[in-house]
C-alpha cells in the first residue's frame, strides 16, 4: 500500500512527555509532519511542534483535537489525548 504525499501526520514524543516530567518543564510532545514541500528541487517534510493540534473535517469544521496538557492528567497518567465531540470506530 502507498502512503499519500498529501497527507499530515501527528505523532505523540514519548521522549520529550519524560524529559518534561524528569525536568518539570513544558516543552511541546505534540509532532507534525506536514506534507513534503520543494526547496530548490529537493522535496522536504516539515516537522511543527505543539501542545494542541487542531484536526479539521473535510467540511473545515473542528473534527477533534489532540492536546497535550500535563496540568489535567487522566486517571492513568496520561497527558496527551485526542478530544472529540463525535467519533465512530472502525
Amino acid at each position: 500500500m502507498t502512503r499519500p504525499k498529501n497527507v499530515c501526520r501527528i505523532f505523540v514524543d514519548g521522549a520529550s512527555i519524560r524529559k518534561n516530567q524528569r525536568t518539570n518543564s513544558n516543552e511541546p510532545t505534540i509532532r507534525v509532519e506536514m506534507p513534503a514541500t520543494k526547496l530548490n528541487g529537493d522535496e522536504y517534510n516539515k516537522m511543527i511542534k505543539a501542545h494542541e493540534v487542531i484536526i479539521l473535517g473535510q467540511d473545515g469544521l473542528e473534527a477533534g483535537r489532540v492536546v497535550f496538557r500535563p496540568d489535567e492528567q487522566r486517571a492513568q497518567g496520561q497527558v496527551v489525548y485526542v478530544e472529540a465531540e463525535r467519533i465512530e470506530i472502525a
